[in-house]
């Protein structure tokens, strides 16, 4: 059984990699396109007792050469979140030690980790949660580069049991999902990478059984950038593709952030808009805004266009225009 599979990156974009799961299957497995060409690696990480592991329950890409998952066996190992460069041809999994020389860092979470996602504006960082926690579970992000801890935030009591709880956490379109097995979807807006913002729905487990038909514990989840398409699993092989009723994609679109620093005005938005451009205009009324000709350089970090503008008199208003 594999729980998770994705497309390599970069110049490997001819095969793809399957997660491994199991105690007697430790293994990342390696196919060409059309199901071809199967080849098995051990998952990097201790092995106290031959055979028992280790294996991944969640993987996702760090960058075209990295993967961070997660570990799941031996079971006091389930705290952990690991990174390993991955070699397509000839195929190989090893530690990647950027983080400290064992290659994982312990996080906070009590019990476990089922999933862990890289983030979309905030690529820089993945997501994850307490799985198997029913009082207060909290999720987190952790910079990709550093492996530096961040507590986001937490839900109320779940209900539930078995394989439970807070299942997946993940960053698209600038917004923060957090899918639970037994109590929906919680959507908060982000502040930053490391700063959760206001709630901003709910999708209730009514509204998703309602939805597939479907009346048993969701165990994966994943959603497009504009927050519209949801991609939702459940047991034995069920999963289905539903449309969110919440538009939560309308502030996203053209979403500026100004701040001052020193002499100068910083704006930043999202890379996921594109073809943007910035406008300002004289305090007068009414505001007339015109295009900025030319454009001011633009950095990006961390998901975001950066920009740049020397502060003048007398003040300006800005905007981001498509």
């Amino acid at each position: 059984e594999h729980r998770m599979v994705a497309p390599f990156r970069g110049a490997n974009k001819e095969v793809y990699l399957l997660g491994a799961s199991g105690a007697s299957t430790p293994v990342f497995t390696r196919y060409d396109f059309d199901g071809q060409n199967r080849e098995d690696v051990p998952v990097p990480g201790d092995v106290p007792v031959p055979g028992t592991g280790p294996y991944s329950e969640g993987f996702d890409w760090a960058d075209e050469n990295t993967i961070i998952y997660t570990n799941y066996n031996p079971s006091g190992n389930r705290k952990r979140l690991s990174l390993a460069r991955v070699t397509a041809n000839p195929f190989a999994v090893t530690a990647d030690t950027r983080w400290n020389v064992n290659g994982y860092m312990t996080t906070s979470v009590t019990t476990r980790i089922r999933n862990v996602r890289t983030g979309d504006v905030y690529s820089g960082f993945a997501y994850y949660g307490d799985n198997g926690q029913n009082t207060s579970p909290k999720f987190y992000a952790v910079n990709l580069a550093t492996g530096a801890e961040s507590l986001l935030g937490n839900l109320d009591t779940l209900t539930g049991g078995g394989s439970f709880g807070l299942w997946t956490v993940t960053e698209r379109g600038g917004r923060l999902y957090v899918q639970t097995t037994d109590n929906g979807i919680s959507v908060y807006k982000m502040n930053s990478a490391t700063s959760l913002g206001a709630l901003e729905t709910v999708y209730s487990k009514a509204d998703l059984d309602e939805a597939t038909g479907y009346n048993l514990q969701y165990y994966g989840f994943d959603v497009s950038v504009d927050g519209k398409t949801f991609l939702l699993g459940g047991g034995t092989g069920r999963a289905w593709q539903l449309t969110a009723t919440a538009d939560l994609s309308a502030e996203q679109v053209l979403s500026l952030d100004i701040r001052r620093s020193g002499s100068d005005i910083i704006l930043t938005w999202p890379t996921t808009i594109t073809g943007g451009v910035i406008q300002a205009a004289e305090k007068s009324s009414p505001l007339t805004f015109i295009t900025l000709n030319p454009q001011p350089a633009v950095t990006v970090a961390d998901g975001l266009n950066i920009m740049t503008i020397p502060q003048t008199t007398p003040a300006r208003f800005f905007r981001l225009a498509k």
